[in-house]
């Protein structure tokens, strides 16, 4: 049922840069999600989530870490950071 929620709700963004965005933040989603769900010992949850919250952080900085959730959140945050650059300058 949620699936069709989302595909619901990446059909009514304005753009096909923005659905692709929001997508990329589902996908990260989902990704958190399953890591809570898989994890049985609180303290190795712990440290997976971290991980997910530097990879995260690291992404203004730094090229993503060969993992598709952060290279697709990447590459949407790339997107759109170019495209206000380019109507800011414009």
């Amino acid at each position: 049922m949620i699936e069709v929620e989302r595909r619901l709700v990446l059909t009514y963004m304005p753009t096909p840069e923005a659905a692709a965005a929001l997508a990329a933040l589902f996908t990260l989603d989902d990704k958190l999600a399953e890591t809570l769900r898989t994890t049985s010992e609180p303290m190795l949850g712990q440290i997976r989530m971290q991980w997910w919250q530097d990879a995260l952080a690291k992404l203004d900085s730094a090229p993503p870490p060969p993992e598709p959730v952060l290279q697709g959140v990447a590459r949407s945050e790339e997107r759109r950071v170019g495209k206000e650059c380019r109507a800011r300058w414009s």
